[in-house]
């Protein structure tokens, strides 16, 4: 059996995201949204570390990939019955929630979004992981994780939360700079247009 770890992809995604920087500087990007996007990028590599990695590569699984892709599949959503119990379906779906909570507050802060926009991407993102995993199960031959609809919902419906949190905390900021009349600076500027939804 061989095992595919994280270390080698963290690697890789580090030095991407260092790539990334010197561009983002040259098209004029600030400081504070530098700071934002390595947050960002950080974030990412750990939640890739946490849900795909590590893979499991034994060619002795493959030869029963048809009963197990079947077994490892969870098409229905908030269907728990797969679970031993319900204390344990609560935790997955309270740690998948908890998981992408900071996707729906550090995406705002790099770029404006809002409306539909905003829905299609924190639904997308929901999706990805899930997606992903089926992806490396059909390359490698069998199911290496469970694939489970109601990690979409969850991780979804974590990063909708995220997302409201930004914009509850941006509706308050924004009354905070009116009520005391302030015109911030630097970091402090960046986090009023963000909460503005310019760009």
């Amino acid at each position: 059996m061989r095992i595919i770890t994280f270390d080698l992809f963290a690697v890789l995604g580090l030095a991407v995201g260092c790539a990334l920087l010197p561009g983002m500087w040259r098209a004029r990007r600030s400081l504070s949204q530098l700071f934002f996007f390595s947050l960002f990028w950080a974030y990412l590599l750990l939640v890739v570390n946490l849900t795909l990695f590590p893979i499991y590569i034994d060619p002795s699984f493959a030869a029963a990939r048809s009963w197990q892709f079947m077994g490892n599949i969870n098409p229905l959503p908030l269907d728990f019955s797969a679970y031993f119990s319900l204390r344990a379906a609560l935790r997955e779906a309270m740690l998948n929630t908890l998981m992408t909570i900071p996707f729906g507050i550090l995406v705002p802060l790099i770029t404006p979004l809002r409306g539909w926009r905003a829905l299609a991407l924190l639904a997308v993102f929901g999706l990805g992981f899930e997606a992903a995993q089926l992806s490396i199960s059909l390359l490698i031959g069998f199911p290496y994780r469970v694939i489970d609809a109601n990690d979409v919902v969850f991780n979804g419906l974590g990063a909708l939360t995220g997302y409201i949190v930004f914009r509850l905390c941006a509706g308050l900021y924004l009354g905070l700079l009116r009520a005391l009349r302030l015109r911030p600076r630097g970091l402090f500027a960046y986090l009023q247009r963000m909460a503005l939804g310019e760009a």
